[in-house]
């Protein structure tokens, strides 16, 4: 008899534990907490370099869970701030395009269609885009999505398999870095007055 209690304590002991760590869930991990505590700081994100597009960039590409209406609040604040700027994020400076358009696509907006402006076309004036030098036009080929068509085209090949995502982040990097030494070979940049 007293072997019988003792086995149905213990079964009674091991099932409450059991219940008890299913009841906890899963444990947050660090990226987790860490998206948490940025959402929680930047309860409305907007088009801006800090609290806006490289946060929610970063949340969307991350993998974490984000709440659509997180999204819709910055795509809501971008609209809002490109038709206030009549569709110019600013004159000299082409990587405010690159970053909206970068936030834009990781959340899977259309930068073709913000507010009634395209905000791709911008970063088709080679001119305007090399103005802020290597990093203008780094962003700019990243912002267009150098690193998907390399991806696509390389992600049926046996040769990579899934790794072709990281593969294609090399080859757009070295891409990029080729047509940016392009530019300053060729020279006209030397003819430009900084002010």
């Amino acid at each position: 008899m007293k072997r019988i209690a003792s086995r149905m304590l213990c079964i009674l002991l091991l099932l409450s534990l059991l219940l008890s760590l299913t009841a906890c869930g899963k444990p947050e991990t660090q990226l987790e907490k860490t998206a948490g505590y940025l959402q929680a700081q930047v309860a409305e994100p907007g088009a801006a370099s800090i609290g806006g597009d490289w946060l929610v960039f970063g949340l969307a590409r991350s993998g974490v869970k984000v709440s659509q209406k997180y999204f819709d609040t910055y795509y809501k604040n971008v609209e809002a701030a490109v038709r206030e700027k009549n569709g110019i994020l600013s004159e000299r400076k082409y990587t405010e395009y690159s970053r909206t358009v970068l936030a834009l696509t990781a959340i899977g907006k259309d930068p073709a269609s913000v507010a009634g402006y395209d905000l791709l076309k911008p970063l088709a004036d080679f001119e305007q885009v090399t103005k802020q030098g290597i990093n203008g036009t780094i962003f700019a080929l990243l912002a267009l999505g150098l690193r998907v068509i390399f991806a696509y085209a390389l992600h049926n090949t046996a040769l990579f398999g899934y790794t072709a995502v990281w593969w294609s982040q090399a080859m757009a990097w070295t891409v990029t870095l080729l047509v940016c030494y392009a530019h300053v070979f060729r020279g006209k940049w030397k003819n430009k007055s900084l002010i």
